[in-house]
Parts: structure tokens; sequence; C-alpha cells
């Protein structure tokens, strides 16, 4: 008796407007972590409870984060990070809460330079403990929950790789990227034309044994690249044959922005040089996405 095919359900990531909308659902835990924090008079608590500097705050956390970010549990990590660093100047009276140009140019430095720290849970937020006689009370346990869901379900490299809604052909890009970083130029083409499968096999034991001594190019480290070998190897990997578009060269632009490889965005075919910054686990992860076997072709794994 066959097994059947498993229904697939598809569910998008949420968009800007929703993820603003969930988040902003826990303003009072927002502020009850401040509150934890710091010793407020009643007039600066009020202040600090007013629904529309939360939203202020929101408006300004989700330009900067929502398009490397589309992680709703990451995001109300980050969120509940940096809403501390966003109310600090209002409560020591340097910024009204009402001035948003002063605010967004305190707090815009800031949210660019904490980009960084997506997924590391890099942290200097005091946990949140329930006032006494009201440990019941989940509403005041959401920041320190936040920290355990954060633990259980986002300590994977994978999550933090499909949390980019990369293109599809931006995806393979990267994949190009990864392999031009890290196999030697001299053996693109016994790794990446098909008529030399032969030849791998031939070799894999006289390599296994000269490898003993020898650390792997995926230790030490990334390599630099010229554009011409990343769309060579891109070309070779990519099963249907597609032309070179201008869409295809500002993919890679977006792939520097978000920080996946290293480079210049301006596309220059001739100077362009190029260096893959995410690892094994984090490439291995978008590739299984699209199906390819990365390890495949590693000169490191023949």
């Amino acid at each position: 008796m066959g097994i059947r095919e498993p229904i697939k359900l598809f569910f998008p990531n949420y968009n800007k407007e929703e993820l603003f909308k969930i988040i902003f659902l826990q303003q009072r835990a927002f502020v009850e972590n401040i509150l934890l924090t710091y010793e407020v008079d009643d007039d600066m608590k009020h202040e600090l409870e007013k629904p529309e500097l939360f939203a202020n705050f929101l408006n300004a956390f989700l330009s900067v984060f929502y398009r490397p970010c589309r992680d709703l549990i990451e995001l109300q990590h980050m969120a509940l990070v940096n809403f501390s660093k966003y109310s600090e100047p209002i409560i020591k009276k340097e910024i009204q809460a009402t001035d948003l140009t002063k605010l967004w140019r305190h707090i815009a430095p800031v949210l660019k330079s904490n980009l960084e720290l997506l997924y590391l849970r890099i942290s200097d937020a005091k946990p949140m403990k329930p006032s006494p006689g009201k440990e019941n009370n989940t509403s005041e346990l959401i920041p320190q929950n936040f920290a355990n869901t954060l633990k259980d379900e986002l300590t994977s490299t994978k999550t933090f790789a499909q949390s980019f809604e990369l293109p599809y052909y931006a995806k393979f890009l990267l994949i190009a990227a990864y392999l031009a970083s890290y196999n030697p130029p001299k053996e693109d083409k016994r790794l990446f034309m098909k008529n030399h499968g032969k030849q791998r096999k031939r070799l894999q034991q006289v390599r296994a044994k000269a490898k003993i001594s020898e650390r792997l190019n995926t230790q030490l480290g990334p390599k630099v690249f010229t554009l011409d070998r990343l769309l060579a190897i891109f070309y070779a990997i990519l099963e249907e044959k597609i032309g070179l578009t201008s869409n295809l060269l500002a993919q890679i632009a977006t792939l520097v922005e978000l920080k996946l490889i290293a480079g210049s965005k301006e596309i220059d075919l001739d100077t362009a040089k190029y260096k893959c910054i995410v690892g094994y686990d984090f490439i291995s992860a978008v590739a299984q996405t699209v199906g390819f076997n990365v390890r495949k072709y590693l000169y490191d794994f023949m």
C-alpha cells in the first residue's frame, strides 16, 4: 500500500503592516521592560505609556529592519532591545517625546548598527521578572518569554538563512559566490564540467590522504573572486539557460547591500571583485530551498 504525498500548505511571511500590528499588541510589555530598568516619576511613566510613542518607534524600527529580516520572533527581540534605547533620551529629558525628527536622528545610527546583531542574541536588556503577587500575569512575562523562545526556536543558522526572501536566481548567485570563495580557481573546470566525473573519482583517494596534513579551504576563510568567475560558476550550476540581464546584475548589488557578499555595489565586469561572507551552514540552508547540493561542488569534499 503506497504512502500518499503530504498536502503542502504555503503560508506567506507577514508583510510590514501585519508585523507592525502584531508587535504593537505587546506595547505594554515593552513599556514595563523599560520601567524595570529606569526609575521614572508618574508623569514620565504616563509619557512612555502613550501608544503614539511606541507607534512612532515601530515605524522607525521597521523602516530599517523589515528588509533584511521578516522573522517575527527575531523582530520582537530586536524591537525590545532598541525601544529602550529609543526611550532613553526621553527619560533623561534630552529630547521631547513629540520631536520625531530628533528621535529619528538619535535612533537611526543605533538601529543600523544593531542590524549586525541579528540572531546573535547580544543584548544589554535585563530579563523581566513578575512583580510580587503577579506571577500568573502572563502579560508581564512577555519580554522574558522572548528570550526563552529565541533560545528554543532560533538557535540554528537555518532559520536565519530562510528569513531572507531572496529571489530564485539571487540564491544561485549567492551559492556561486560561496563556491568561488572556497574553491581554488584552477579547480573550476574539474568541479563544474560534467565530463570530469571520472577524474574526480580517481583522485578522491589520493587527495583524501594528502588532506590529512592540510588545512581545508573552508577553514582558511573566503577568498576574493572576480565578477567573471562568479557568473561562470552561476551559469555552470544553473540547470536552465538565461541571459545576462541588468536585473541579474542588480541582484548581485542586493547581495552586497544585505551583507551576504562583500564588494562594490557598482557592477564593473572588468574590475569588480567580491568575497562571500556567509558560512557553510548558512549557504547549505539557502541551497536546500532550491534543491542544490553545495557539498558536491566543494573542493574540500571531493
